[in-house]
């Protein structure tokens, strides 16, 4: 997802926050499932459920890499649900 995927909105949330968001640039129709896989317990994922990397701070992780598998379907409303999650905690944090 790059930061053109973003509404205005979304977008100026994030950065009235004091954060910037970044793009891998990956692009396309790629999908990286369970990279930083959301969860629980450090055994079970590399992010919390509030979809931030343990141990790090102001960092979040906002696209199919937090999803524990492939969900079998087009994933682009859930990951834009993420994405607007992840506006609310991050605008919530600052």
């Amino acid at each position: 997802m790059s930061v053109r995927d973003f509404s205005d909105v979304e977008q100026d949330l994030v950065e009235d926050a004091g954060f910037v968001v970044v793009s891998s640039g990956a692009g396309g129709a790629t999908a990286a499932w369970k990279l930083a896989r959301a969860a629980g317990s450090n055994a079970m994922g590399v992010c919390t459920p509030d979809l931030r990397p343990r141990d790090t701070r102001n960092l979040w992780v906002v696209d199919s890499s937090v999803f524990p598998t492939n969900l079998g379907v087009n994933p682009q409303h859930t990951i834009q649900a993420v994405a607007l999650a992840a506006t609310e905690e991050v605008s919530s944090a600052s």
